[in-house]
């Protein structure tokens, strides 16, 4: 028999029998499909078996991987000229996949999202992705993922074809780290619009004014830490974090500044303890500001001054209102607090103490101060306990008929 091979082989299709369709040299798993045309009847000769009738189209299923021939010939003419055509029957393609985006190869990154895009190679093939070993799902490049955790992560992709074969997945491993924390700024005087990604820190016995420029109110994406002996002034910023105070000498977070009233902000606590002034001002004054936290006070002496919270413009408390054991005058005014409000074991120092007009979403507790409340106006959902205040000696009392060290019953009414 003399062959004429196509598929890149030395020869020419003779002109009684032709091919019209093949698949390609290397050709996916699945159906193979072949066409002819021939001068009369042909016979068909898979890989070297013997010949059988066959006719054109003709197509070949669930071949296995690797080489394969396919001879056809004339039926009657077997030991004649015959087409014969030799080709790879390979695996669905494995995906190329190129990241973008997220660490471009890198095992570790600081990003919080991540990119990936691929490629196929075979023609028309649908996709399906999982992350960190979750089931896989319909989708399409590029995937993009937001706000992932800290920690170890794991991306699969995998091809379907047209024939409902699957490819191995392709995957990517990496990890998020979480990114080195800013540099804290040193406060020691004026910053007007400062806009940090990390702390500021006012060193003992400095002086630090923070405010807004005007146009857009700061932003401290830390925390504010206030040394001993230091004063803090923050007219009109907003402090992602906290502002912590231990031991130094006033503290006023207010609205305002240059742009005006613009509202002041602590997305978490402030935290007061143990300062110490005896200047003659308001050494603590806490108004115009959301507070997504506390409100803590503790262990403070003002000797000579008031510490005022809330006043002409109202706080808004996210978390609770606590003031215990310090020895100062306090006015609590118009505050809205969505938890309790305390305020005990607290000594008069100079001035009263007032707490009215306040709106209490939980209790209220106003007990065993050294001097007598002014209390007025306060909206309270909860409960109110008020017991074992009393007025300091030889202060007289808050009203007409107070004895010394008395203490009136009706006085923390509503």
């Amino acid at each position: 028999m003399v062959f004429a091979v196509v598929a890149g082989v030395a020869g020419a299709a003779p002109s009684a029998v032709s091919f019209t369709a093949t698949p390609p040299l290397s050709s996916p798993q699945g159906p193979q499909a072949f066409a002819w045309s021939a001068t009369g009847p042909t016979s068909c000769s898979l890989d070297g078996a013997a010949f059988s009738p066959c006719s054109s189209p003709r197509t070949y299923n669930s071949l296995a991987l690797g080489d394969h021939s396919l001879t056809v010939a004339l039926t009657s003419d077997l030991r004649g000229i015959a087409i014969q055509y030799i080709w790879t029957i390979t695996p669905v393609g494995v995906l190329d996949v190129l990241f973008t985006g997220n660490a471009a190869g890198s095992a570790a990154s600081s990003s919080r999202d991540a990119t990936f895009a691929w490629l196929s190679d075979q023609v028309g093939a649908t996709f399906q992705c999982s992350l960190d070993t979750g089931a896989f799902a319909a989708c399409s490049a590029p995937r993009t993922y937001h706000s992932l955790a800290v920690g170890p992560h794991a991306f699969a992709v995998r091809a379907t074809n047209t024939l409902g074969d699957l490819s191995v997945p392709a995957t990517y491993s990496w990890t998020i780290v979480a990114p080195s924390p800013a540099p804290p700024v040193t406060c020691a005087g004026l910053l007007v619009g400062l806009t940090t990604p990390g702390d500021v820190v006012v060193p003992p016995g400095a002086t630090c004014f923070l405010m807004n420029d005007g146009h857009a109110s700061p932003v401290v994406g830390g925390n504010v830490s206030v040394g001993a002996g230091s004063s803090l002034w923050m007219f009109g910023v907003r402090v992602v974090g906290e502002v912590v105070s231990v031991g130094s000498s006033s503290i006023q977070i207010t609205s305002g500044g240059l742009g005006g009233q613009a509202l002041g902000v602590v997305g978490g606590s402030i935290r007061i303890r143990g300062l110490s002034n005896s200047s003659g001002f308001s050494p603590i004054y806490i108004h115009g500001v959301r507070v997504g936290g506390n409100i803590e006070i503790d262990n403070s002496t003002i000797s000579n001054g008031i510490a005022f919270i809330g006043e002409d413009i109202e706080n808004y408390v996210g978390g609770n209102v606590r003031i215990d054991n310090n020895s100062f005058g306090l006015r609590l005014t118009n505050n809205t607090v969505a938890g309790h409000v305390r305020v005990t074991g607290n000594a008069s120092g100079v001035g009263a103490l007032s707490v009215s007009g306040n709106a209490v979403d939980d209790n209220m507790e106003v007990s065993r101060n050294g001097y007598l409340p002014w209390f007025v106006g306060n909206a309270i959902t909860g409960a109110l306990s008020c017991v074992g205040n009393s007025v300091p000696p030889g202060t007289g009392g808050s009203s007409a008929g107070t004895t010394a060290g008395s203490y009136l019953p009706g006085q923390c009414g509503p």
